[in-house]
């Protein structure tokens, strides 16, 4: 298992595009598989397009009957494989939020099954070894029925979407069929590729008093002749392979990323949270004194603070062997005389630190070093 990271619970959009509409089963032949697109950067599925049947692995449904409100299935190829494998072994657990019994109907904002929360729905889909420690996404319960007479699920049929470790890692999109007549949808995971980091803040870095530009691409897993539509929650749309959004500093934005197939007509659709933020502390540039001199008349303090981001200085303090606050002029400089203190011998060693706070909040320094004749009182 991979390392706890903390992530924001939000709803996502389920990035699956459905071959049909249907909650209940449809004229065709009853089927038994198990499906996932994996994106490439996902964990459990490694970017693999997987599908099983009951060829390849057995299907043992577990903990199912009337009214439960967890369906789970091992499949793998124990009983099949040669000696010394290879091996195929996965798990798909899906549950109801509160003890419920688990009905056709969607369940968003899932998490990892069995730590889910009571209000929350469960689900974890791992296999081959690999697993989330955090798992992140929703599934839709199609077609779920019992055997009057056993007991024991007779029919089910499942699509879900999860990401590992946090919301915004690469999904893995897949479906669970079981005696279901409910044909398997096109399986299309859309990702939106943003290359900027995020900052402290977990936004990205304004650049100016505007905010930021964060560009992004789209690609995706499965599907293909693949068309890319992108829109904001603030109201911009556009299309095509890359898209640009100009955050505000402060501002929280949605981006949304359709990727759907021209031939089918079958579309998924993904989300990401954009926000800009500024964590770039005041440049500060000490003009004079000159760090390293030796003045034999008490020198001026000449300062020139910026910020390229706010713009705003909201506080400059000077430590000459103790703190004072001066106010800058309007070409953002500070002009003072310096007063001798603490000599030592002939001259006075004299540290002077300036530090400026802008508007946001952070915090830059400089510091210059000068000797001053002790006579300069």
């Amino acid at each position: 298992m991979r390392a706890i990271i903390a992530s924001i619970l939000l709803t996502i959009a389920l990035p699956i595009a459905y071959a049909s509409a249907a909650s209940t089963p449809t004229s065709g032949a009853a089927q038994t598989l198990f499906e996932f697109v994996s994106a490439s950067g996902d964990y459990v599925g490694q970017g693999q397009t997987v599908v099983l049947t009951p060829a390849q692995v057995t299907f043992n449904p577990q903990g199912a009957s009337a009214g439960t409100s967890v369906v789970s299935f091992f499949m793998n190829n124990f009983s099949m494989a040669p000696p010394g494998g290879p091996y195929i072994d996965w798990t798909v657990d899906l549950a109801a939020p509160n003890g419920a019994p688990l009905t056709v109907g969607s369940y968003p904002n899932a998490t990892r099954y069995p730590f889910q929360a009571a209000n929350v729905p469960g689900l974890s889909i791992y296999g081959d070894g690999r697993g989330c420690n955090q798992d992140f996404g929703q599934f839709q319960v199609l077609e779920i029925a019992f055997d009057p007479s056993s007991n024991t699920l007779s029919r089910f049929a499942a699509d879900f979407v999860q990401t590992c470790e946090s919301l915004s890692a690469p999904p893995l999109v897949g479906a669970i069929r079981y005696n279901s007549s409910i044909p398997p949808p096109e399986l299309i995971a859309p990702i939106i590729n943003i290359a900027a980091m995020r900052n402290a803040t977990g936004c990205y870095e304004a650049t100016s008093p505007a905010g930021t530009l964060v560009e992004a691409s789209a690609s995706a897993a499965g599907g293909a002749n693949l068309e890319y539509t992108w829109s904001t929650s603030t109201g911009l749309t556009a299309s095509g392979a890359t898209f640009a959004v100009q955050v505000d500093l402060g501002q929280t934005a949605t981006l949304f990323l359709t990727a759907t197939d021209s031939v089918t007509g079958k579309a998924a659709t993904t989300t990401a949270q954009l926000c800009s933020s500024d964590t770039t502390p005041p440049t500060i540039k000490i003009i004079s004194p000159v760090s390293g001199e030796a003045y034999h008349e008490l020198p001026h303090l000449n300062v020139k603070v910026s910020d390229v981001v706010d713009k705003r200085i909201k506080q400059v303090s000077v430590a000459i062997g103790e703190n004072a606050e001066y106010s800058l002029d309007h070409f953002e400089q500070l002009r003072t005389v310096l007063t001798a203190r603490h000599a030592i011998g002939d001259m006075i060693e004299t540290e002077i630190t300036v530090t400026a706070t802008d508007a946001s909040g952070n915090t830059g320094q400089a510091s210059v070093n000068v000797l001053i004749e002790k006579r300069l009182r």
